[in-house]
């Protein structure tokens, strides 16, 4: 580095120059109005302008992970083409360099497969059907989208909320969906016709969260009237309102059987209700600040919780998630690794690994077998919402501040194999 220099000058050196270019654009016969950018060179001075803007602040922070963030671009990425040409040619980064950064050898970083744009405001939701093929998302634009993941195209886009659509749920066989929106209101889609087939009301303050049966006939909605509601989607009707929550509700979860539904709050406490009584069965206390989102195993077992680390007077700092066995109502680990507030949490179908994507604009890979982080991968923006293909191959989404929905291809047994990237978690107590 030339004395004297910074990162951060070099940076904006580069930007300069690749803008300069990015700016003049082809002319219809295929070269730049100065006649010396052909159009290919053009695209890639565009693509690489981009990468850069969008990396920054991880570069900032640490310059040698440029290389392992080209390879993470898109798979149609002239970047990720670039990167991986070099690496081929012996001209990227030695191994063992590369390994440090990544331990898990054999795929050391997430190939993002998709970027889906078409929002014009944060996504603050995302949900996937039971075969990875389809995909919704909700936004600060009042609209919930509808994605094909084969394709990366949006199929339809889902209007009649009045405010910001908070959260998403869709049927495992991606027929039905539903969204939860600021406006109070909970609305069901028939997603064959792109048609709202009803909309739920009874909250008397803004809906932050929802879930959906596995056989698409029950909906449960959180909201700020700290209410959890639990609605026949065949009536349209809510069979039940638990109450016991003294803030506003954040994030809401329901069993494969139906039978349990857990909920967080930012009153510090994540709840467990059995639907057949309607009762609250067991109050999950550890965080020291709000509960941000909550998730549940597949065989009921296991719940997971995160904290926003919300600047409230009183209340600690806590950007941590938290496992609890159900069965005991105990706090088994503390995950201990994020340097922002948790957003959103989400579980492998075995529940043995977990995700959390956080305000640190980072989504940390966790083994629940032994509270080892095995992967911390960088996002361009705050991460607002997660969710995890139940069966492998794992395929993450993530809704991001920046307006988009990304997806990574995560292979869990070659992560699974390497060594973590932090040492075991804070084992909790109540």
């Amino acid at each position: 580095m030339p004395t004297g220099r910074s990162v951060h000058d070099l940076i904006g050196d580069y930007l300069e120059v690749l803008g300069r270019g990015a700016r003049q654009g082809p002319s219809p016969r295929g070269k730049s109005p100065a006649g010396l950018l052909p159009s290919e060179l053009d695209n890639r001075l565009r693509a690489y302008h981009r990468f850069i803007v969008r990396q920054t602040h991880h570069v900032l922070r640490d310059p040698a992970l440029l290389f392992p963030l080209a390879i993470a671009q898109p798979m149609d990425s002239l970047v990720r083409t670039d990167a991986l040409a070099l690496e081929a040619a012996g001209k990227g980064p030695t191994a063992p360099w590369f390994c440090a950064l990544h331990p898990p050898p054999t795929d050391p970083n997430p190939a993002l497969v998709r970027v889906l744009e078409g929002h014009t405001g944060s996504v603050h939701s995302v949900a996937m059907s039971g075969d990875g093929l389809t995909a919704i998302s909700g936004s600060r634009d009042h609209t919930v989208r509808v994605w094909d993941l084969g394709t990366g195209r949006c199929s339809a886009v889902l209007q009649g909320h009045t405010h910001d659509v908070e959260s998403v749920g869709l049927s495992v066989d991606g027929r039905k969906a539903i969204s939860g929106s600021s406006d109070g209101t909970v609305r069901v889609w028939d997603l064959s016709t792109g048609q709202c087939s009803a909309v739920l009301q009874g909250h008397t303050d803004r809906v932050t969260s929802v879930g959906l049966s596995v056989d698409g006939r029950t909906a449960i909605s959180g909201g700020v009237d700290e209410t959890v509601r639990v609605w026949d989607l065949s009536s349209g009707g809510c069979t039940a309102v638990l109450e016991g929550h003294t803030d506003r509700v954040t994030s809401v979860g329901l069993s494969v059987d139906g039978r349990t539904v857990i909920s967080g709050s930012v009153d510090e406490t994540v709840r467990v209700w059995d639907l057949s009584s309607g009762g609250c069965t067991a109050v999950l206390e550890g965080h020291t600040n709000g509960v941000s989102s909550v998730a549940m195993s597949v065989d009921g077992r296991t719940a997971i919780s995160g904290s926003r680390d919300q600047a409230i007077s009183g209340k600690s700092r806590d950007q941590t998630v938290r496992v609890w066995d159900l069965g005991t109502g105990q706090c088994t680990a503390v995950l201990d690794g994020h340097t922002g507030g948790v957003e959103s949490v989400a579980l492998s179908g075995d529940g043995r690994t977990a995700l959390s994507g956080s305000d640190d604009r980072t989504v940390c890979f966790w083994d629940l077998t032994d509270g080892r982080c095995l992967l911390v991968f960088p996002c361009d923006e705050s991460v607002k919402s997660l969710v995890l293909t139940p069966r492998p191959p794992s395929i993450l989404g993530v809704g991001d501040c920046a307006c988009n929905v990304l997806f990574f291809r995560i292979e869990t047994e070659s992560t699974r194999s390497g060594a973590g990237t932090s040492g075991p978690a804070r084992r909790g107590t109540r």
